[in-house]
């Protein structure tokens, strides 16, 4: 991120496509900018995410009430691969 002045609130969130639902997981954390020129980095850490059911979701930068960035995420159902096993000769 660049163009921040002094301390920014920053907050990752994950939530459905119309945010009907409570968001998947939403992230705090702080932007320090000496200046405003300078690219600041934040490292944000989620894991073991659930998806309650496929369809699209968005990830959502924000400071404040201000959103900065956001991507479209597609979640697809994964299929269960059978065990295709030929009971005849046990070869696979």
């Amino acid at each position: 991120m660049t163009d921040g002045h002094g301390k920014v609130p920053i907050a990752l969130r994950l939530t459905d496509v119309d945010e009907e639902r409570l968001p998947i997981f939403e992230l705090e954390g702080e932007a320090v900018f000496t200046d405003p020129r300078m690219v600041v980095e934040i490292d944000f850490a989620a894991a073991n995410l659930v998806f309650p059911t496929p369809g699209e979701y968005r990830l959502q930068l924000r400071s404040g009430s201000n959103l900065i960035v956001e991507r479209r995420i597609l979640v697809l159902q994964r299929e269960d691969k059978h065990d295709d096993t030929n009971t005849e000769t046990g070869h696979h």
